[in-house]
């Protein structure tokens, strides 16, 4: 994976002119960007893939032409590739394994300068639970809401709770959640099949990485894993 120290608190057209990055002009047509994209080896991009866009205007239509090939070629892909936007999505991205798929972030030209969150601001809004801990639901509802959760579900995209009673499922991109109250003590908690509503097993501790954080920080740093930055030929 890409070094997280180093990006958390680096603006990320520091990290794209890294020289352990990938530079490949593509046509111009965002068809022919997506089938080629398609292509790309994950083993050989543990650090992802940036598809950089003219304007933030292309990225719908982006993200919809990069579905379209991955289903076309579903059968050939080791597995489903996942697609992220920056910078709501860059906190999912980054802490993803991106060896075994290809785990493509989409970023507008106009948001290359914001700069990403620093490593305290990371720590600080995850949220570590544990069984028996006395914590109101209410208390979990407000760092959810901080570290860039929504109410959901949303059905196309992940980063969403939802709330019923004293039961609270919790979606992030790479795992979801079920918690269960008794009062104000943390009864149990569940990693969860989002898909089916089955529990895959009983956790005591879970910790859950901030979805969505303001970006902040503008200090550089160095990535050390290897990965591909996408942009159209001039």
């Amino acid at each position: 994976m890409i070094g997280h120290k180093e990006l958390w608190s680096a603006k990320l057209p520091d990290k794209l002119k890294n020289s352990l990055f990938s530079q490949l002009s593509l046509p111009t047509n965002l068809t022919a960007q997506a089938f080629l994209i398609a292509h790309l080896p994950p083993s050989n991009l543990a650090g992802g893939v940036v598809w950089c866009l003219p304007s933030h205007r292309d990225l719908s239509q982006a993200k919809k032409l990069a579905d379209f090939w991955f289903s076309v070629f579903a059968d050939i892909l080791p597995n489903k590739p996942l697609i992220y936007t920056f910078p709501q999505d860059f906190t999912a991205w980054l802490t993803l394994d991106k060896k075994e798929r290809l785990i493509l972030l989409l970023v507008a030209q106009e948001h290359l300068n914001l700069a990403l969150s620093s490593a305290d601001e990371i720590k600080q809004n995850t949220i570590e639970l544990k069984v028996n801990e006395v914590i109101k639901p209410s208390q979990v509802l407000n760092k959810l809401l901080a570290a860039g959760f929504e109410p959901g579900p949303l059905p196309d995209r992940p980063g969403w709770y939802q709330k019923h009673g004293g039961t609270l499922i919790i979606s992030t991109a790479d795992d979801s959640w079920r918690l269960i109250w008794n009062g104000d003590t943390l009864e149990k908690i569940e990693e969860l099949v989002l898909e089916s509503g089955l529990a895959k097993q009983v956790l005591s501790v879970v910790k859950i990485l901030p979805h969505n954080l303001a970006p902040k920080s503008t200090s550089s740093g160095n990535a050390h894993t290897h990965m591909a930055v996408l942009k159209p030929k001039r």
